[in-house]
């Protein structure tokens, strides 16, 4: 992602942490040829929003494009058996060129981000990026997948995510169901 459209991605980014809560946590990581941490798990409030702003709009890219990296990176830095809702989203205008490049590893990367508690969303900007991928990430996690012409849509991704992340009441939920005789459970959704 360069030019205008990282510019965009960046305003995105910026738009989405203006979209969550004060005590909501919050992580950037970029990725190119390798992951860089911009921002560390920080609790969101009055004082942090605006270094987390400026943070992401310090971001710079160039190399190739290692998505299995920059996700990696990114379930490392979830807090586990946190009893939060664990959301991670990965954008994306292109394919992958470096570390994971077939769906298989994906899915294996997101079954294990899923195993983690972490639902991926994926945002596929363009028409160059790779669906098969991106769709395989989103299924595999439990996370959305969408597709935005431009990157600058993305605003209204973000804001979705956070009005679903805030409708969202219970997690890692179980329900014990007492079958009554002769009952048997045909399916499970």
């Amino acid at each position: 992602m360069a030019g205008p459209r990282l510019l965009n991605a960046i305003a995105g980014a910026v738009a989405a942490v203006d979209h969550l809560a004060d005590g909501d946590m919050v992580s950037v990581v970029a990725f190119d040829t390798k992951p860089q941490v911009v921002v560390p798990v920080t609790t969101l409030s009055a004082g942090s929003r605006s270094r987390i702003r400026e943070a992401i709009r310090g971001i710079t890219l160039g190399g190739d494009t290692c998505i299995s990296c920059g996700i990696e990176e990114a379930v490392s830095q979830f807090v586990q058996g946190s009893g939060r809702v664990n959301r991670m989203i990965v954008l994306s205008d292109g394919d992958a060129t470096a570390g994971v490049r077939d769906v298989p590893g994906f899915r294996s990367l997101a079954q294990r981000a899923r195993e983690r508690g972490v639902a991926v969303t994926t945002v596929g900007v363009g028409v160059s990026y790779n669906q098969k991928i991106m769709g395989a990430i989103a299924q595999e996690s439990g996370g959305g997948h969408y597709f935005i012409e431009d990157a600058q849509s993305l605003d209204r991704v973000f804001q979705a995510e956070a009005e679903q992340l805030r409708s969202t009441v219970a997690v890692n939920t179980e329900a014990t169901i007492d079958l009554a005789p002769g009952v048997e459970l045909e399916q499970v959704f």
